[in-house]
């Protein structure tokens, strides 16, 4: 379930109550809700929580959240430890927008793609120099990258080519769109501080990343 404190409690609270989380073994995960003006930080959990006061958000709301960018080392913990300006409309891009999903410009193409292997992957940043972005493998199904040029679009299969940017939309809902039409809220987009890259024939991994669903085909 996802719930939001965003109505009820400050920025310090929250991040108490996520320590006290953690403190207390209690696995729970982050995302920002994009539904309204006011966008509200939300926390998924396994249970309901007591002794506070929240908001669970609806499922038909589901749709609107994006995931909160999971820090890598110290340095990005800092960044994106919640802060006072994170807080409704004042929330900083960077704590929903990682380096993958920054690298999109306004205006210009990007699709996620279904690319099936490492070498494929390779083969492709070999014949044109541009970053491919390793997303994850999500459902055991898919194996998602994020391309930030239609030079790739000839080299792929209709079939490869999971979800398209409008030129009319933004980046969050690029991610709500993926999450609903293409996962089906069967999971979620995650994003890391870092994202592991295909570019000149080479994979590049973050140290820190080590979770073989987000480094290994």
């Amino acid at each position: 379930m996802f719930v939001s404190i965003d109505d009820y409690y400050d920025v310090n609270f929250y991040n108490d109550s996520l320590m006290a989380l953690e403190e207390n073994g209690v696995q729970f995960t982050e995302h920002i809700l994009f539904k309204d003006k006011i966008p509200k930080f939300c926390i998924e959990l396994p249970r309901e929580p007591v002794m506070i006061h929240y908001n669970v958000v609806p499922l038909e709301h589901e749709k609107y959240l994006v995931s909160k960018v999971i820090p890598l080392d110290a340095n990005s913990s800092v960044t994106l430890y919640r802060k006072k300006v994170d807080f409704g409309k004042g929330i900083r891009p960077v704590m929903y927008l990682n380096d993958a999903l920054s690298s999109i410009e306004v205006g210009k193409y990007a699709a996620l793609v279904d690319i099936k292997s490492q070498e494929e992957a390779i083969a492709l940043s070999k014949e044109i120099p541009l970053r491919i972005y390793f997303l994850g493998k999500y459902l055991n199904r898919y194996k998602v990258c994020l391309i930030t040029s239609d030079y790739f679009i000839p080299k792929l299969k209709p079939s490869q080519i999971l979800l398209e940017l409008s030129k009319k939309s933004s980046v969050v809902r690029f991610e709500q769109d993926f999450n609903f039409k293409i996962l089906q809220r069967k999971d979620r987009l995650v994003k890391f501080s870092k994202t592991p890259y295909f570019e000149n024939g080479v994979f590049f991994k973050p140290r820190n990343l080590t979770n073989p669903r987000f480094i290994t085909f």
